[in-house]
């Protein structure tokens, strides 16, 4: 049976969630599913901590670094890299691609362990994505 929940996450892991997503099929969400099922295995287990609190705190500061850079180049960005995926790195563009799965590649062999801004370009820097929350209702006795 299958649950729909709202989670509480950081700006950075959701930043990077949305971006997995984009380009991609609905498959992405499976995915994040089996990767959350598999972590929570892992720890029940003892296999790893959970509690990385230091590693968010650096990642949110990149990913504001990086997402502020983006929208100051998007005006640029949009006349040279329109409907192209890009690549912020400190402040600035290091890669582009049309193939979202080839960008991402060669961002992962490059920066490892590294934030790197990875979006479409569009119309808009910033697309508002809306999710639908659960209604609770008292149940009737």
């Amino acid at each position: 049976m299958l649950s729909q929940v709202t989670l509480k996450i950081s700006s950075s892991l959701f930043t990077r969630a949305k971006q997995l997503a984009q380009g991609q099929s609905e498959q992405s969400a499976a995915e994040l599913v089996d990767v959350l099922d598999q972590i929570l295995a892992a720890a029940e287990h003892g296999e790893i901590e959970l509690d990385q609190q230091d590693d968010e705190a650096e990642d949110d500061t990149a990913l504001q670094r990086e997402m502020q850079a983006y929208i100051a180049m998007h005006p640029q960005l949009k006349k040279t890299h329109y409907g192209k995926h890009v690549a912020i790195y400190e402040s600035r563009l290091i890669d582009s691609d049309g193939d979202y799965d080839a960008l991402t590649r060669r961002i992962d062999d490059k920066y490892p362990d590294q934030f790197v801004w990875i979006s479409t370009v569009e119309d808009e820097p910033i697309k508002t994505i809306v999710f639908r929350s659960p209604r609770l209702e008292p149940v009737a006795s």
